[in-house]
């Protein structure tokens, strides 16, 4: 999602900006806009930091085991559903539409 984030907040900052004068207005309307969408993008499974992040030699082989699986031929069948249930959707967003910005004749 990250990258979903990245793009979107770009556009509806740009597009916040180019609409609100003063900047406060376009800061406080862009925070509405993309608040529901990080917080659910940042909603992780329970347990994940801790999975991703190991502490014991366990905890590392047992992520080493999970990451082989991850990329062996059954998590290609398995990771769609896994990214679906996971993952919210890039598209999870209504975005504004802003009218483009006027040229100098």
């Amino acid at each position: 999602m990250s990258t979903s984030l990245a793009l979107t907040g770009a556009y509806v900052l740009a597009g916040e900006l180019a609409a609100h004068p003063h900047h406060r207005t376009a800061f406080a309307r862009y925070e509405a806009v993309m608040r529901p969408y990080v917080d659910r993008a940042q909603k992780l499974p329970p347990g994940t930091p801790r999975i991703a992040n190991p502490r014991t030699r366990g905890g590392v082989v047992m992520m080493n085991t999970v990451l082989r699986v991850a990329a062996g031929p059954v998590a290609a069948r398995v990771g769609g559903l896994a990214s679906r249930l996971f993952t919210p959707a890039a598209e999870a967003i209504d975005l504004p539409d802003y009218p483009l910005p006027r040229t100098a004749p």
